[in-house]
């Protein structure tokens, strides 16, 4: 909310315009006390209205300084109500204004604002540009408290990049700005900042280091706040790693410090831990203990959403220690909860709420009523980006610790009935919310700079979703009554942006049929992809449910259910083992060592278990088809389906096999496939001892022409000045699904030093779009190129891209790219001669070890 400070600055800015314009600037001045008093009581329309009346005044006697200003102060003012849009444009306005104007230090001011708001909204970049620059112009002035404010930027936006050490560094700043300028008045807060940095970091050293700082300064300064902080952030650190005795202990310690404290809302955030970790161990009488004592806290410092999760904590742990007691009761008061916070938003908790209420309502056999709650909780879900503190929310335990997920129990239901069309359609679902809370937070930069804008824009509507998701709990928990006009404010613009996101799609579809696919709320029917598939084409996608395996297998024609006795745990367990053995470095790097047969053993005995649960039901109607899609569930992650064995060999040495990130490729449209006639090579080592040379140019054995670019020519500018059909690159690549811009390759800086420069994978697409696309990752951590990237290079319209899923050795690597260029030198399809490069390996004596043969991926039509 605004400060009677902000207000402050604009009435001051009023003083000195002259004995003509004073009656005008008086005026103005009372219309923004009048604001200040509407923001006051959240009337935030009227006291919009009532500031742009204030700024046409203001424009009209000439005083710039003023109108600035009462531009902040409207964006402000439509930032507390979710109208993101408007905030920014006012923001941008306003630091422009004083820009033109010379004062530099409100343009400072203005730029940091518009910095923690890009912050906000996941712009982590633009925002640490634009607060690094100001606090190096603050720091050279200098001006301490610009400087300090710019700083608390950038701590928040490295933080959000994973650059914990410039986090640190700009910490440590901001701590002695506050020990010479402040009274070391933000020592505790600072100091959680800095423990969450080394926590996230992971160096257990400094984390207990920091925590031993902290605890002796607030010791020093007697700050029995201070010591209860330190001790639950402790206790944070621990349960996050399992450690739940040493969380506990920790837990223990700050409620201690807090002892005689009246108003320390931390209370509350204690008691929850504590209710989490005893449910957890299944204690439930213990949790439950817990949670009432955090309710009563909440109830007595007005933390509306806690009130709120505790309610439903609570209502769960009951339904877990008497589950056939007061059901009816239970289920009237999670429809009660689900109603509460539909009406003002709260998304997440009434998603909880509804599930809790299905599930009641399936115990009391009223089936209908039990759908019907499931649905609207899917539906909440998949119109939701995931925000990291999920991690810490009751709901994701109570789901964690049933072993489902929200969409379970529609799963479960379609199963029963056999429902391959809804069954279908919830498998995507799931799917394509995973890949797009990735694409949704990915800087994307292609060659088309109006298509980038419209892309811009979708991904700022997503992140405006996001972040109203956040700021609703946010203002129910300080203190905010759940009629307040602020939440109904916020959850009127929820439902409007979740609205305007298929305007913003259609009108992307104009320029890009992919992109809108890609960022699309809507998910096809099983008719639609069926009507896309080739002739003589089968698509598959394997559906794990709690207790059994759907497998969907659909053709031009027909589309039928496959049944698998195996449940999802049991499952799963298998699956991380046979990824585990197939990226393990010692089997796949430098050749094989023939001195680990215990796991090459392993390794086929899994091939064939895995064979026989997921592909041995589909076996007799997989005969018939010439070419097989495949759509991996997320928790599949890169399984190498086409290395299952059984029925006298591995899948991929019988069948063209093409993995499809979502089933939605199917409907991309492409170039048509021609003759290929150019192609570029690029790689650098980075940061391993790979000789890309030696990878690359066995090329210009069979296109003596191609371009290779290494060492410093290693860049990508080089690629955008170059033609190619296609377009093989042999570079370390590394995927940062929490923080998806971080999600980069390493390429040469162009310098004659030989240094390095890491492109995001959204500026990847800043070069000309190869038909083909073939990406050895010499990163020798597995699996990086399973899914997110091949979908942006496919939307790109890349037709078919070819990625090595773990490090491999050159062996094999020199043996697929011979099989494959000499199959396409001859005319094949970019797909055909994936398939016989990888077939004739397989045959091959010593190629047909499945770490060497089984290294590519095909991705695409």
């Amino acid at each position: 909310m605004l400060k009677m400070a902000a207000i402050a600055v604009i009435l001051f800015s009023f003083w000195g315009c002259g004995k003509k314009s004073e009656q005008k600037a008086s005026e103005a001045a009372q219309l923004l006390g009048r604001a200040q008093e509407l923001i006051n009581n959240q009337s935030y329309p009227e006291a919009l209205t009532t500031l742009r009346d204030a700024a046409r005044i203001s424009m009209g006697i000439g005083n710039d300084t003023a109108l600035a200003n009462t531009y902040l102060a409207i964006g402000a003012c439509e930032q507390q109500i979710g109208n993101y849009d408007s905030a920014r444009l006012n923001y941008q306005f306003a630091g422009q204004y004083f820009h033109t104007i010379g004062n530099e230090h409100l343009e400072r001011s203005a730029r940091v604002v518009l910095a923690d708001f890009y912050s906000l909204l996941g712009k982590d970049r633009e925002a640490l540009l634009l607060a690094s620059n100001t606090a190096t112009e603050a720091k050279l002035i200098p001006d301490q408290n610009d400087w300090y404010a710019a700083l608390a930027t950038v701590v928040r936006a490295d933080h959000h990049l994973k650059q914990y050490d410039d986090e640190q560094q700009a910490l440590l700043d901001m701590r002695q700005i506050d020990s010479v300028s402040h009274g070391n008045r933000a020592q505790d807060s600072l100091y959680r900042l800095l423990f969450r940095s080394v926590a996230a970091e992971g160096k257990p050293e400094e984390i207990h280091g920091v925590f031993q700082q902290w605890c002796s300064r607030a010791t020093e300064t007697k700050s029995s706040g201070g010591l209860a902080s330190a001790w639950y952030e402790y206790g944070r650190w621990h349960q996050h790693a399992g450690r739940l005795d040493s969380a506990v202990h920790c837990y223990s310690h700050a409620l201690d410090y807090l002892v005689g404290l009246k108003t320390v809302p931390l209370q509350v955030d204690i008691w929850s831990a504590l209710g989490n970790i005893a449910y957890i161990e299944r204690k439930f009488e213990n949790a439950r203990t817990y949670f009432a004592n955090g309710l009563e806290m909440a109830e007595k410092f007005h933390r509306g959403a806690s009130d709120i999760l505790l309610r439903l904590s609570l209502l769960a742990t009951d339904w877990k220690r008497k589950p056939h007691d007061s059901i009816d009761v239970h289920r009237r008061t999670a429809e009660r909860l689900a109603d509460t916070c539909r009406q003002i938003g709260y998304r997440r908790a009434e998603a909880f709420s509804l599930y809790l209420a299905g599930m009641f309502a399936e115990v009391q056999n009223d089936i209908s009523s039990a759908l019907s709650d499931y649905r609207q909780v899917w539906n909440i879900v998949r119109n939701s980006i995931d925000d990291a503190d999920e991690e810490d929310d009751f709901s994701t335990l109570f789901l964690s610790g049933e072993g489902k997920d929200w969409i379970d129990p529609l799963l479960r239901y379609y199963g029963a009935e056999g429902n391959r069309d809804s069954l279908f359609m919830l498998a995507e679902d799931l799917n394509r919310h995973d890949l797009l809370n990735f694409m949704a937070r990915l800087p994307v930069q292609t060659t088309n700079a109006a298509l980038n804008n419209q892309i811009g824009d979708i991904q700022w509507k997503y992140q405006s979703i996001r972040l109203l998701d956040h700021e609703i709990p946010v203002a129910l928990e300080n203190g905010g009554k759940r009629s307040s006009p602020r939440l109904l404010y916020l959850a009127k613009q929820l439902t409007a942006d979740v609205h305007d996101i298929d305007a913003l799609v259609d009108e992307l579809s104009g320029t890009n049929k992919n992109f809108a696919l890609l960022f699309s709320l809507k998910t096809h029917a099983l008719s639609e992809i069926r009507g896309a598939l080739p002739d003589g084409a089968a698509l598959v996608e394997f559906i794990p449910l709690e207790d059994h395996l759907q497998i969907l297998l659909a053709k031009k024609d027909t589309a039928n259910l496959f049944r698998s006795a195996v449940n999802r745990p049991y499952l799963l367990s298998l699956l991380r083992d046979y990824l585990q053995l197939m990226g393990e470095l010692r089997l796949t790097t430098y050749g094989l060592r023939m001195s680990e047969p215990a796991a090459l053993q392993r390794i086929n005995e899994l091939s064939s278990v895995l064979y026989s649960m997921l592909l041995a039901p589909i076996s007799r109607e997989l005969k018939s088809a010439q070419k097989l899609y495949i759509v991996l569930p997320e928790r599949f992650s890169w399984l190498p389906v086409h290395t299952l064995r059984g029925d006298g060999g591995a899948l991929g040495q019988r069948l063209n096999i093409s993995y499809l990130p979502s089933a939605d490729v199917l409907l991309y449209s492409e170039p048509q496939e021609h003759w290929v006639k150019y192609v570029v090579g690029l790689g650098y080592p980075g940061s391993t001892t790979w000789d890309v040379e030696y990878e690359l140019k066995d090329i210009r054995s069979f296109f003596d022409k191609a371009p290779m670019f290494f060492d410093t020519a290693a860049t990508l500018p080089h690629l955008r000045a170059s033609q190619y059909d296609l377009l093989h690159l042999a570079l370390e690549f590394f995927l940062d699904r929490s923080s998806p811009g971080n999600s980069h390759i390493v390429v040469a800086d162009g310098r004659p030093a030989y240094g390095t420069r890491d492109v995001s994978l959204g500026e990847m697409l800043d070069v000309p779009t190869p038909e083909i696309l073939v990406f050895s990752n010499i990163s020798n951590i597995p699996g990086s190129l399973g899914r997110y990237a091949p979908l942006l290079f496919l939307a790109d319209g890349t037709s078919t891209v070819i990625t090595s899923m773990w490090q491999g050795d050159r062996r094999a690597k020199k043996a697929f790219g011979e099989g494959f260029y000499t199959n396409l030198y001859m005319g094949t399809t970019a797909s055909e001669s994936y398939f016989k490069s990888v077939s004739t390996m397989a045959k091959s004596e010593d190629l047909n070890h499945v770490q060497r043969w089984g290294l590519y991926y095909q991705f695409g039509k």
